[in-house]
């Protein structure tokens, strides 16, 4: 997968026209660039509803329900408590690197 623009393969993220792959370089290269980037950005955040995940993966935000380690904690507290969809209040995972 390359950039929309400049077909560099690295770090590339999900906010270019109609959702293209684009580098930041070339994302923040102009005025118009940087708009639409961020324009981008804020409807995929605000489509991930209350708990979005961003986790330095190219997919961009996303519905934290949808991360597998969050989506195994669901499922394992709705198989101890018998309740489904469980809705997780006010948690923020951020994953690191050792």
């Amino acid at each position: 997968m390359n950039c929309h623009y400049c077909k560099n393969s690295n770090d590339l993220r999900p906010y270019g026209p109609r959702g293209a792959m684009v580098c930041f370089d070339c994302a923040m290269s102009t005025p118009a660039r940087k708009a639409e980037t961020e324009n981008n950005f804020a409807q995929q955040l605000n489509a991930s509803r209350e708990f979005a995940l961003i986790d330095g993966t190219e997919t961009g935000p996303y519905p934290a329900k949808h991360h597998p380690i969050v989506k195994r904690l669901l499922q394992s507290n709705a198989a101890l408590t018998g309740a489904e969809g469980v809705r997780v209040e006010g948690t923020v995972m951020q994953q690191t690197e050792d």
